[in-house]
Order: C-alpha cells, then sequence, then structure tokens
C-alpha cells in the first residue's frame, strides 16, 4: 500500500481539461474503485470501529457500499482538478455524508457484518483483496 499523498496530487501543469478545440481527457490518479479505496480512502480514513462504528473489509461484497464508494472515487477525480475549493468540496459534500452512511453500525451496509475487527484503535480501513469477478459477483 502507498502513503496517502503518494501520486494523487494534480501536477502544476496539465491540470486544465480544456484547450482552444475543446476539452480533452484526463487520465485519473485511480484506475479502478479497488485502486481508490486501497491506494487513497483507507488510508485518509481513520476511524474507530465498534460502538455505532461499523467497517466491512469486504466492502466490495455490498452493492450500497459499492455505489457509494464509487460515486466518492468519480467526485474525487473531478474536484481534484478544480482550484481553489475542490478538495473542501469533496470532502465536506462527499466524503462526509457517504462515510457517514456507509459505517453506520446500525442502518448501513456493514450493519450486519461481523465485529472481528471492532478493537476501538484508530487506523486505515481494514481491507480483503476482492475476487477478480466481484463486480459480477456483488452488481447482479
Amino acid at each position: 500500500m502507498s502513503e496517502v499523498g503518494e501520486g494523487w496530487r494534480p501536477s502544476a501543469q496539465g491540470d486544465d481539461d480544456s484547450t482552444p478545440s475543446g476539452p480533452v481527457a484526463v487520465k485519473p490518479c485511480f484506475g479502478s474503485v479497488e485502486a481508490f479505496v486501497e491506494g487513497f480512502l483507507s488510508l485518509a480514513t481513520e476511524l474507530r470501529t465498534g460502538g455505532p462504528v461499523a467497517w466491512c473489509p469486504k466492502w466490495w461484497a455490498h452493492p450500497q457500499a459499492v455505489m457509494r464508494v464509487s460515486a466518492l472515487w468519480r467526485a474525487w477525480e473531478t474536484l481534484r482538478l478544480e482550484p481553489g475549493t475542490g478538495m473542501s468540496t469533496w470532502w465536506t459534500l462527499h466524503f462526509d455524508p457517504h462515510m457517514r452512511a456507509l459505517v453506520d453500525a446500525e442502518r448501513g451496509p456493514f450493519a450486519f457484518c461481523g465485529r472481528e475487527h471492532a478493537d476501538g484503535k484508530p487506523g486505515p480501513l481494514p481491507l480483503v483483496k476482492p475476487a477478480d469477478n466481484w463486480m459480477t459477483m456483488t452488481l447482479r
């Protein structure tokens, strides 16, 4: 796993996603939602599990979690390029509400998951590598 901040900062050049002839494709920092969760979200999220907070290392097996984390990833990829308040917007309007819903131990998608990781110590979100076909298994 990489450290937070490694490889995801926009460069000083090339952040403008348009040219006089029209928009150009900007390569995402993370090529998949799994890469985003492992390389950024799990490291940037410190939470104490247990009590009212739950996280499942097999997040990819929960359709609501997949949809919310995918939305976080896509919004992050877009807002990281916005000058000024782009990242603040991502944290307050995207990360905060989605993570509150995701880790809600009573009503969130992980409510019925085991609490084997509920040690109360802050740290990166625990993860289990998804199966190669997790998308077809989860979203059918």
